[in-house]
């Protein structure tokens, strides 16, 4: 069943800004959801704590105190990575914390498809185990062209072929 579009607010656009700028600023212009991004390499390296439960408590507070609603945690780590899935793993845990059921990624280079689907058959258990989906994403981005047009997208969801993952 195809779930009603919801029109939100991705939070890479306050980059450099305090979380609490960026929920007070999507509220005050009228949206009703936010999809909090932390995406790996776009600013540098991630603080784990990040995906930590004093974050995800901080995270929570933000959302009663300016009503938003989130479905979505964008997470983009370089999916054909040694240590990706175990990355996946704790963004997994920290989405359920703030409730966010779907996790959107860029995926890897292209040179590395065949590693980037081994881990990708390893997360979507993961996701699904959580009630989350693993969604792929084109993000322009040189670093991760393994998806660079829908037919790449569609040939890895072959190739993957679980429900948990999808575009």
């Amino acid at each position: 069943m195809m779930e009603k579009m919801k029109l939100g607010v991705n939070s890479a656009m306050f980059d450099g800004h305090t979380p609490e700028v960026a929920f007070q600023t999507v509220r005050e212009a009228g949206f009703a959801y936010i999809e909090l991004v932390y995406n790996q390499g776009y600013v540098g390296q991630l603080d784990p704590a990040l995906f930590g439960q004093e974050n995800a408590a901080r995270i929570n507070d933000l959302k009663q105190q300016t009503g938003l609603k989130m479905h979505a945690l964008g997470c983009t780590i370089n999916l054909a990575a040694p240590d990706a899935v175990e990355q996946f793993r704790q963004r997994v845990a920290f989405a359920r914390l703030i409730g966010a059921r779907y996790l959107n990624a860029c995926t890897a280079r292209r040179d590395n498809r065949a590693a980037l689907i081994e881990n990708l058959r390893q997360m979507a258990p993961i996701a699904e185990d959580a009630g989350c989906i693993l969604c792929i994403e084109n993000g322009g981005d040189p670093d991760y062209d393994a998806f660079a047009v829908a037919e790449d997208g569609f040939a890895l969801l072959e190739a993957v072929r679980l429900s948990s993952c999808g575009i």
